[in-house]
């Protein structure tokens, strides 16, 4: 805002002095201090306008950053809550209990209905592997691993 404010200053003090020599040579010089008045008037409500302006601006801009501030808030509480259903349910499906890789190891063999991509995870899983091991293994997601050992729970309880 000094920066306005220097030159303005600045822009005066040529004016004037440019008015001083010009009244020397003038044979009007209370024209051209009235011009000069006027001008500077001119200058201060430009001033005022501009200052004006920039208040302005700047509280719509504080009104937008604590906006943005209270949205950004708002998701970090969300995926903090999100990490933490994430982590509630990597624990509860990350390995199978070692009572239900029992029943599952009770199968012979990979029923023959599923894709040979699910036959191979059926297989692993009837070795008596954990699902986080065979999803790792086979590239594929827990819940690929965690699906296969149902239906191979739902197989053996059918037989």
């Amino acid at each position: 805002m000094s920066y306005v404010y220097v030159f303005l200053a600045g822009l005066l003090i040529a004016i004037l002095a440019f008015s001083v020599r010009s009244m020397r040579s003038s044979k009007r010089p209370r024209q051209v201090l009235d011009n000069l008045e006027h001008f500077i008037e001119e200058m201060e409500a430009e001033n005022d306008r501009f200052v004006e302006m920039v208040s302005h601006l700047r509280k719509k801009m504080d009104e937008e950053n604590l906006s943005i501030n209270n949205r950004i808030a708002g998701l970090t509480t969300e995926i903090k809550r999100m990490g933490d259903r994430l982590q509630s349910l990597e624990r509860s499906s990350s390995f199978m209990v070692p009572e239900e890789i029992g029943k599952i190891t009770e199968v012979k063999e990979p029923p023959s209905f599923l894709s040979p991509k699910y036959q191979e995870v059926a297989r692993l899983l009837i070795q008596g592997k954990e699902t986080q091991a065979i999803a790792k293994e086979l590239g594929i997601g827990r819940g690929e691993v965690d699906f296969v050992a149902r239906l191979l729970e739902s197989e053996r309880e059918g037989q």
